[in-house]
């Protein structure tokens, strides 16, 4: 069985660098970070709290993940209305490749942004 001290020092635990994604509406790259049990359950709260309304799902998402090379977040809840306001291009180019990040296939989630991203 495994001890507390194999768990808290087993590599399969531990985050791996930031991912590296170029997003060529943005012209540039930027980097995304390899999610924590915390960053996940924050998403997941997200989600439970707007499911079958219009959300800034992609604004929060990239608030959750964008971040700089050496992993500190570049985003806060409170930016999420100010990149809402973004164009989605470059949002949805992060959101695609952090939803695989998050390890989330789930085609409702999908769903709720596409509702959200065809409301006025």
């Amino acid at each position: 069985m495994l001890t507390r001290d194999d768990l808290l020092g087993h590599d399969a635990n531990k985050t791996a660098p930031p991912t590296r994604l170029h997003v060529a509406a943005w012209g540039g790259e930027v980097f995304l970070l390899d999610p924590t049990a915390a960053t996940y359950d924050d998403w997941s709260i997200f989600c439970e709290e707007n499911a079958g309304k219009p959300a800034p799902w992609r604004a929060k998402l990239a608030s959750l993940l964008l971040c700089d090379e050496s992993g500190k977040r570049l985003f806060t809840a409170d930016d999420v209305p100010a990149l809402n306001a973004w164009r989605p291009d470059g949002l949805v180019e992060v959101w695609k490749v952090g939803l695989k990040l998050l390890r989330v296939d789930d085609k409702e989630i999908e769903a709720q942004a596409e509702k959200s991203a065809a409301s006025p």
